[in-house]
């Protein structure tokens, strides 16, 4: 994902309107998640987390837009720290035996 949004940001017309348009369609799912299970913060991990550019800006937009109370639109939603590496690390502290602490 990474890797496409950098290629599609050095072209202009369609591959701008596919990157918001990618954008906004997943920040419209994250939208409704937020309402539905109310979390403190939305971390983004993996190709997504990190894409940055138009394809961020236009999640983060769409996002904010589909948030019903207003009071929780400025909810924090930031790239995970682990990068691409997020979702392994998280699938290996799930692994039965393995000590968290």
């Amino acid at each position: 994902m990474i890797r496409l949004a950098e290629m599609l940001t050095q072209h202009s017309g369609l591959h701008q309107v596919f990157l918001a348009n990618s954008g906004a369609a997943v920040g419209n799912t994250a939208g409704f998640l937020i309402n539905a299970l109310d979390p403190e913060a939305l971390i983004v991990a993996g190709g997504l987390g990190l894409a940055g550019g138009l394809y961020w800006d236009s999640f983060i937009a769409s996002t904010r837009r589909r948030i019903w109370a207003p009071e929780y639109r400025s909810l924090p939603i930031v790239p995970a720290q682990l990068g691409l590496d997020a979702g392994l690390v998280g699938a290996a502290l799930s692994a039965p035996g393995v000590d968290r602490a």
